[in-house]
């Protein structure tokens, strides 16, 4: 039995949004930015990876958590996700929390 596959079963953005809010969970204490901030880069990648004839899990979670920032920001360029990868946010983390 072969296992499951997120381009197979996801065919429009708004179903890899409800994945993203699946593994991606809001907290209670948490700023809900960064929250959010994760679900929309991985859903607009995960989306847009759906093209990609050599697409699998390795190479989403390699795009997503191991390239260098300009490089995932290239990836998602014209995405609402590469908004949210700008040198300058408006939000920042508190000052108590090393960047």
């Amino acid at each position: 039995m072969r296992g499951r596959d997120l381009w197979k079963e996801c065919l429009t953005l708004p179903d890899f949004d409800n994945i993203s809010n699946t593994l991606i969970p809001m907290g209670t204490k948490e700023d809900p930015f960064w929250q959010g901030s994760g679900r929309t880069i991985f859903a607009e990648g995960a989306y847009l990876m759906r093209e990609d004839k050599d697409r699998s899990y390795e190479k989403l979670v390699d795009t997503m958590l191991s390239i260098k920032i300009d490089k995932l920001r290239a990836y998602l360029q014209n995405t609402p996700a590469a908004n949210r990868l700008k040198r300058k946010l408006r939000k920042r983390p508190s000052p108590f929390v090393p960047c």
